[in-house]
């Protein structure tokens, strides 16, 4: 029995070969390896302007403690302030709640979100994330 070129070439066209197959996986893992380098960024954008808003938060929370309370909460209450009520001095009058966990005083590093009271009269605060190194410099998140 005698084999025709059409019959041969339909036999060589049905699998692939060892070299195609490799060839297909190192292209699929240079895209995978591409696409994991772009979201590493992403999630550090991301990291970032998920504290921002935080920030954000915790000073509206600050201004509705003033608001019911007449002063904002001193260095020593901090933010927890905004979570439990103080037992020292000034104890709050009207506290009420501002944030609903823990989980709202951390950045997304884990880091606690920083508190700090300006001045001696205690009318001005900053609050702000040291950012994903945890070391206050120029890269923190206000």
């Amino acid at each position: 029995m005698k084999l025709s070129s059409a019959s041969l070439s339909g036999r060589a066209s049905r699998g692939f070969t060892l070299i195609e197959m490799v060839l297909v996986l190192d292209v699929i893992a240079l895209l995978i390896g591409a696409g994991v380098t772009q979201l590493v960024g992403v999630n550090t954008v991301a990291k970032a302007k998920t504290t921002g808003m935080k920030v954000n938060g915790l000073r509206s929370a600050l201004e509705l403690y003033q608001l019911g309370n007449g002063h904002y909460p001193t260095q020593e209450q901090g933010l927890r302030a905004l979570l439990e009520k103080p037992t020292q001095a000034p104890v709050p009058k009207r506290w009420v709640s501002q944030v609903k966990s823990e989980d709202s005083l951390l950045d997304p590093w884990g880091n606690p979100i920083q508190y700090r009271v300006l001045g001696t009269s205690g009318e001005g605060f900053d609050v702000f994330s040291l950012g994903k190194d945890g070391v206050e410099n120029g890269d923190d998140i206000y």
